[in-house]
């Protein structure tokens, strides 16, 4: 377990892409589900331009013709826009979410991709569902399970206006107790599976060829 979980932190650490990639990473991970190859392009240079997944200055070039390179965090702000943006939340407002604390978003990206070294992301059984099976090894009942790390950015809408306060990281329990939590005249924004996202992206990034360049064939 220490070995993989070294070996984790290790490819999070070494992950670099430029856009070819991260636009087929946004595809094979189906966090741009809906979105053609062309609209999918469009929009992460539509978010880069606003500041999404790079703030400003982070963007450093020597020239016009070097590429922007994507890290694991950029990738795991970008997903989780793009994931945003597929669930029907409104551009500007994905755009506020991701950026306005990006300071503390961007440990919890890392904490929920390893959140198995904390232990926080354990799963527990959800008894007060019904049971999907029996464990054939012990004969007690086998329920769905709760795990990994939830973002909850503790933002609301009303009237159309999001309200936004210092986002926290759920563990699974908090979670539940979050979801059947009451607001009172509020709508909040419902939780991230962070880890799932995270792992999601982390995986099919590490597994993602160079994207080739060349001269493109005359007709």
């Amino acid at each position: 377990m220490a070995h993989d979980l070294a070996h984790l932190q290790t490819r999070m650490a070494t992950l670099r892409l430029n856009h070819g990639q991260v636009a087929q990473v946004m595809d094979d991970t189906g966090l741009a589900s809906g979105m053609v190859p062309s609209a999918r392009h469009a929009m992460i240079r539509k978010l880069r331009r606003s500041d999404v997944p790079f703030g400003k200055g982070e963007i450093v070039k020597e020239s016009a013709r070097d590429e922007v390179i994507y890290e694991f965090v950029h990738l795991a702000e970008l997903g989780l826009a793009m994931k945003l943006l597929s669930d029907g939340i409104r551009f500007g407002h994905v755009i506020e979410l991701v950026s306005r604390h990006r300071s503390v978003l961007r440990p919890f990206y890392k904490e929920a991709l390893l959140e198995a070294e904390s232990g926080r992301g354990t799963s527990i059984p959800l008894t007060m569902l019904d049971p999907t099976g029996t464990n054939p090894k012990s004969g007690e009942p086998d329920y769905p399970q709760a795990a990994g790390l939830y973002l909850d950015f503790r933002a609301t809408q009303q009237n159309g206006v999001l309200l936004l306060s210092e986002p926290k990281l759920l563990d699974p329990k908090a979670a539940i107790l979050h979801l059947t939590g009451l607001q009172d005249g509020l709508y909040p924004l419902p939780l991230v599976s962070l880890s799932q996202i995270c792992t999601r992206i982390e995986k099919v990034a590490s597994a993602t060829l160079p994207v080739k360049r060349g001269p493109k064939p005359r007709n």
